[in-house]
């Protein structure tokens, strides 16, 4: 019988070895092609960072995406291509800047197929197989993947927190706590895809009482945001002139930077004051509901999941500008459902095959129609009414 460090050098071994074969199956395939954009602006803003010295922010920078996306510079009606994200992201691809662009898209998106299939496979091992491996085949999960967005690390560190903590009964250990904290500390590179998830999870710890977790994300959240001093000093100011950059511009796709929630009310000719009370008071109750689901008394098992699933519908509605990919935050909460081995299997069957068929088909119906709307409003509707539905489903043992 193997000893438990044995086993795991060998599973190590293997994953790296059929990561470097997919590396290089995918460099083989796209050869010189920049197909991640997104992935792009971390590449380039991790060698500024460090191997050229400059700080992502500046306009060398900006210039140097540009024109790697463009061919060109920018044009004022364009998306701008800027770094707007905080410093300690970079911390994430640092390694693969000292890499060429090619082999390290092809080394990124290679993490991010086996990550997508191989966790959910060893997370959820009692789920159906077509469950576990159908989350890559979700339309904004695939886009995320072949962008090389910074979403989709983000999406899997919270499926591993969400799977080992809230969803399960049982108290972690200290050593898992420590864990917990750290990968909820990475997911913090992309603050206005998390906030909801993060303030879920601060609730139910101080709910458990698990303190330990607790301390694990402040002390590791509060060095990732330190490190970045030590190679740009005034990161944190020159981050939000960024982000106050961002706002003044088209992006991407053409959308700008508003509140989903007052995209969809101006469908039907909602706006301005009217539109941004709505708005308002959606997020306020929103949050009383997850106040209310974490520290109620009568809260059951089942209680987190729909706590989970309000904070993902609480984040796409009031993202600013949220793009196909941004729907990961209302993805996760689903697919965790749909893995647990309590979820009834004609409603996984409705909902989580549903989602996934619609995801393509609002996709084919928004390139025809040339409509962007169609790409969000759909997804999100259909996410709230799994969501109504889960309401009263809330006596159901989820277990994983």
């Amino acid at each position: 019988m193997q000893k438990p460090g044995i086993r795991l050098l060998i599973i190590l071994l293997a994953v790296s070895i059929i990561t470097g074969l997919l590396s290089v199956g995918i460099h083989a395939a796209l050869g010189n092609n920049r197909i991640g954009a997104d992935f792009y602006f971390f590449w380039t803003a991790s060698r500024a960072a460090f191997i050229e010295g400059q700080s992502p922010y500046s306009p060398e920078v900006t210039a140097q995406i540009q024109q790697g996306i463009y061919g060109r510079s920018a044009e004022p009606s364009e998306d701008q291509m800027i770094f707007a994200y905080p410093a300690h992201s970079l911390l994430l691809v640092g390694p693969l800047a000292w890499l060429p662009f090619d082999w390290a898209q092809a080394l990124w998106m290679a993490l991010g197929i086996i990550g997508l299939v191989l966790l959910p496979l060893v997370l959820f091992p009692r789920a159906p197989l077509w469950v576990r491996l159908s989350l890559i085949l979700y339309y904004p999960v695939a886009f995320a993947l072949i962008l090389g967005n910074f979403n989709l690390p983000v999406m899997l560190a919270l499926l591993v927190f969400w799977s080992r903590f809230t969803i399960r009964e049982s108290h972690p250990a200290s050593a898992e706590q420590i864990s917990l904290g750290f990968l909820l500390s990475i997911a913090t590179i992309k603050p206005q895809l998390v906030w909801a998830f993060v303030l879920l999870a601060v609730l139910l710890a101080f709910r458990r009482r698990t303190y330990i977790l607790l301390g694990s994300f402040a002390g590791f959240t509060l060095l990732f945001l330190l490190i970045p001093f030590t190679f740009i000093p005034n990161w944190a100011g020159e981050w939000l002139a960024q982000i106050q950059y961002y706002t003044t511009f088209e992006h991407a796709g053409g959308d700008s930077v508003q509140v989903m929630l007052l995209q969809f009310l101006s469908l039907i000719g909602l706006n301005g004051w009217a539109a941004t009370a709505i708005a308002g008071l959606t997020g306020l109750a929103g949050l009383i509901g997850l106040l209310c689901l974490v520290f109620r008394k009568s809260s059951r098992p089942a209680a987190p999941l729909i706590a989970l699933g309000l904070a993902g519908l609480l984040i796409y509605v009031l993202h600013p500008s949220g793009l196909s990919y941004e729907q990961l935050a209302m993805i996760l909460p689903m697919f965790i459902w749909a893995a647990l081995r309590g979820a009834p299997r004609p409603a996984v069957l409705f909902f989580w095959l549903g989602g996934l068929l619609l995801s393509w088909g609002v996709f084919s119906l928004a390139r025809s129609l040339g409509q962007n709307w169609i790409l969000y409003l759909p997804p999100t509707l259909w996410t709230l009414t799994w969501w109504l539905w889960l309401l009263p489903a809330r006596r159901r043992p989820a277990q994983t």
